[in-house]
């Protein structure tokens, strides 16, 4: 299973889990034999977190930026709407890329399940 790579420090362990957790769940919608790197590094500005699946014939890739809140010693999932908006963005990757087979599957008469 894949993990999310964590560069210049060390996530709570909360967020850990519920970023990987994120991470496995939109991987089991993704092309089968696709490749997942998902990272997540600490700058002077932030954090940057990207997730990009590749396979043969298609990529989906998303990132968000997200600035450390003013209460991040009180909200230990402060960093998680960082991590919507990956998922969000890759699901509609998915639905587009289930839609365009579709039709060519439509016009082609081949069943695209």
């Amino acid at each position: 299973m894949a993990r999310f790579k964590f560069t210049n420090y060390v996530p709570r362990n909360e967020f850990e889990y519920y970023a990987n957790h994120e991470l496995a769940r939109i991987a089991e919608h993704m092309p089968y034999h696709s490749s997942i790197k998902a990272e997540s590094t600490q700058t002077d500005d932030g954090f940057i977190f990207s997730v990009q699946f590749t396979s043969l014939n298609e990529s989906f890739a998303a990132t968000a930026t997200i600035k450390p809140a003013e209460n991040t010693r009180h909200n230990r999932m402060w960093q998680k709407p960082a991590i919507d908006k990956i998922i969000l963005d890759l699901k509609k990757q998915i639905r587009t890329w289930h839609d365009k087979r579709r039709i060519e599957a439509t016009k082609t008469g081949i069943d695209a399940a």
